[in-house]
């Protein structure tokens, strides 16, 4: 190999070497429903059938959905949605208008990255639902008459305010549903109207994500109704985030890291030992 071929071989190494060392590693699965309630003592590893590791752009997540039916969902994906090093949590209660029918769905997502290893693990999800506590179900369904649709359901019992430049507002003859959406953080967002779009269903959502090297938590909570008062006024709102607050354990959560590194060096330190002897 003449000099000039050398210097171009490492110039191309040097170039596509970083690629690799800092390349964000992340699990990516097929989604699995399960026909029980998964918790952190049953929580399913991800198999060489259903799952491999891929470089990502921006990061990795775990994703768990938890139905009232008794079912569950798991997901390992790429490029979340939410801030890295963040547990992000979901209540949703829904009514189906033609049936009356009411359903919940809880989930949990842990967002990451790293370029050593795929960083949404098992271990991770466990130690996120174990430091979190949802509200029980008795007391999201406290707020089913919101969700209830009236006979004479009209746009004028809708409120529209807003202090955001993207909320959109509808002309009240074409109203199909009331909607609002306020996100809790420094400021807080408020965007109250109605949708002209055909509506199956009426719902809340409230979502917290968790920033866990800041400490904080941003709260956002939506409401789509068709009830006889303004039911998406933020008092209906404000009610829902007091009562229905999720909590995140940070001591537990940092603790439970703490005890799984002892571990490991425990189990390190062992295996040494014994090679010695």
């Amino acid at each position: 190999m003449i000099l000039s071929d050398f210097i171009l071989y490492l110039s191309i190494l040097f170039i596509s070497y970083p690629k690799y060392i800092y390349a964000i590693q992340c699990h990516v699965c097929i989604t699995k429903v399960f026909d029980h309630h998964i918790d952190s003592n049953n929580l399913p590893f991800p198999t060489e059938e259903d799952c491999h590791i891929v470089q990502a752009h921006f990061g990795c997540y775990i994703h768990i959905d938890w139905f009232d039916d008794g079912t569950s969902a798991i997901n390992y994906n790429i490029d979340p949605p939410v801030p890295f090093n963040s547990i992000t949590t979901v209540i949703e209660r829904r009514m189906t208008i033609n049936t009356g029918e009411y359903a919940t769905r809880k989930s949990i997502r842990y967002g990451c990255k790293s370029n050593r290893t795929a960083c949404n693990s098992i271990d991770h999800i466990k130690r996120a639902m174990n430091s979190v506590t949802f509200p029980s179900l008795e007391k999201i369904k406290q707020f089913d008459s919101l969700l209830i649709s009236t006979k004479h359901f009209t746009a004028s019992s809708c409120l529209q305010t807003s202090n955001m430049k993207n909320c959109s507002q509808t002309n009240l003859t074409n109203c199909q549903q009331c909607v609002s959406m306020i996100r809790y953080s420094d400021r807080m967002n408020v965007c109250s109207s109605c949708t002209s779009n055909i509506v199956k269903r009426n719902y809340f959502i409230y979502r917290t994500i968790f920033h866990i090297n800041m400490v904080t938590r941003v709260e956002e909570i939506t409401i789509g109704c068709q009830n006889g008062e303004p039911c998406n006024k933020r008092k209906n709102i404000d009610q829902i985030k007091q009562d229905l607050k999720i909590t995140l354990n940070l001591l537990k959560f940092y603790r439970s890291i703490a005890s799984a590194m002892k571990s490991t060096c425990l189990l390190l330190f062992t295996i040494g030992f014994l090679r010695i002897l």
